[in-house]
């Protein structure tokens, strides 16, 4: 039985200034659209906020998996963030090879790689993070 692979782009968010560069038009964009789904309207070139980070979210799904089973994912910034330490994944859906959404992520972040488990660390470039949704 083979595993499925499962992809979604979203936003982290509550990161304490080390989120992606202020003028980042990826997370600009991304919370503009997000706060127009809210029914807010915003100006993208207004947004400016480094607690925020554009992420790619990778995931396996099983090949006999049941609605509401928890999966793990892995969050990996692809911006400048510097760590995602102590930030919350915005809800993203997370789509197949067929395009259809199979599951949604969502939730606080538990980093890896940290020294001594603390969340005051700088990570690497490749910034990645691993968290199992709540039911």
């Amino acid at each position: 039985m083979r595993k499925n692979q499962l992809v979604g782009s979203g936003l982290v968010t509550g990161l304490a200034g080390t989120g992606d560069d202020a003028s980042s038009p990826v997370v600009r964009t991304a919370l503009a659209k997000m706060y127009k789904r809210l029914g807010i309207t915003v100006d993208a070139a207004a947004i400016k906020s480094k607690n925020v980070a554009a992420v790619v979210i990778n995931a396996r799904l099983p090949a006999f998996a049941r609605p509401g089973q928890a999966l793990d994912v892995t969050v990996s910034s692809v911006g400048s963030a510097k760590s995602l330490a102590g930030g919350t994944l915005i809800a993203t859906p997370l789509k197949g090879p067929d395009g259809r959404t199979w599951a949604i992520a969502q939730g606080s972040l538990a980093v890896g790689g940290c020294p001594n488990g603390t969340a005051s660390c700088t990570l690497p470039s490749n910034t990645a993070s691993r968290f199992t949704p709540s039911p």
